[in-house]
């Protein structure tokens, strides 16, 4: 089969692997839409400690190819997508209910062959049939927006809150629309990049600052009436997205570290402003037991993914594609790469 393989940072290219066999409790995945991360990015340019040569691609759906021995409940032809975090079970993380701090936990497209190719071999214990009304194409959003619910989950937005998104990618637009249904009754969204911006108009912010061309603080305390905002959901992944989500916090206010900020940053943070003011600091890793929900609300037509894909590929244009996002050089949002 065809497949996109990292073998060194910056060097990916399509190239002929075995089709793999589903074995005992496995299944064969024929991967029909896969969506580039921005994760994929980070291990193509080595900044993500992984094995190579690796294929990447983690969110991904598709079509049951085959299914292995003791595999019950699914079938060739069935619609599916795939949780990509795999978990023991067993283990004293896994005990406690926190599977994604599992002691032997791997991921699709992270540790072992992902979604970037045309098929992907899977454990049937992350496999998920599609409700009728889905769609593929929609399906392939299920695994970010199961984490963006974990971060909502940890965020605790209450009904009348203000928000504020700092970063208006894919995962800053699911945050939007979650914290919407969740009750928030003003929602701020900020990021550099203007066009980016306009998508965040059309689906509901109530808000939006380009902090490189005017006071993010001053528009937050302007537009709060001097307080602040209740919740700030950093998703950008950068130290000054946290400095400046910490310091649009009102009085008792929650800070979410969603984005992925590099394993070296550092933020300078004062003790006395997070007891003083009661501030919550939390972060929100993957997505424990949110893929059904994440099923229900795609299927329900609530949390809009169209406005969100910019482009959509072949297997063969991604290679092309990916030195363009590692290099800054595409203006897009969702990535989506149709491998068959």
């Amino acid at each position: 089969m065809q497949a996109y393989v990292i073998s060194r940072p910056l060097k990916g290219e399509i190239i002929e692997i075995d089709t793999p066999k589903p074995k005992r409790g496995w299944v064969l995945v024929k991967v029909t839409y896969a969506g580039v991360c921005g994760t994929d990015v980070h291990i193509f340019r080595g900044e993500v400690s992984v094995p190579l040569p690796l294929v990447p691609g983690h969110e991904f759906s598709g079509v049951v190819e085959e299914v292995g021995e003791g595999v019950d409940g699914l079938e060739k032809g069935d619609k599916v997508t795939v949780d990509p975090n795999v978990s023991c079970g067993k283990c004293y993380y896994c005990r406690r209910g926190m599977s994604h701090f599992c002691e032997y936990w791997w991921a699709v497209g992270v540790h072992r062959q992902g979604a970037f190719a045309e098929y992907v071999a899977v454990p049937q214990q992350n496999v998920y049939k599609l409700p009728d009304k889905l769609s593929l194409r929609a399906a392939a959003f299920t695994e970010p927006l199961s984490c963006c619910i974990h971060g909502q989950d940890r965020a605790e937005i209450k009904h009348g809150d203000t928000v504020l998104i700092l970063g208006a990618g894919p995962i800053g637009l699911l945050h939007l629309q979650l914290a919407r249904l969740r009750g928030a009754a003003d929602i701020i969204v900020a990021d550099i990049v203007d066009w980016k911006l306009s998508v965040a108009d059309r689906l509901g912010a109530d808000l939006t600052v380009n902090p490189a061309k005017e006071s993010l603080a001053k528009v937050v305390r302007g537009y709060t009436g001097g307080r602040g905002v209740n919740v700030a959901i950093e998703a950008a992944g950068s130290v000054e997205a946290f400095k400046a989500g910490l310091k649009a916090l009102d009085f008792g206010g929650t800070l979410v570290l969603f984005g992925v900020a590099p394993e070296s940053a550092v933020a300078n943070l004062r003790p006395f402003e997070v007891y003083a003011k009661e501030l919550k600091i939390v972060g929100a890793k993957i997505n424990p037991y949110t893929t059904e929900r994440a099923l229900k609300l795609l299927s329900s037509g609530k949390i809009k993914v169209d406005e969100l894909v910019t482009h959509e590929i072949s297997l063969e244009e991604l290679p092309a594609y990916m030195e363009k996002l590692a290099e800054k050089k595409l203006e897009a949002l969702k990535v989506l790469v149709r491998p068959s």
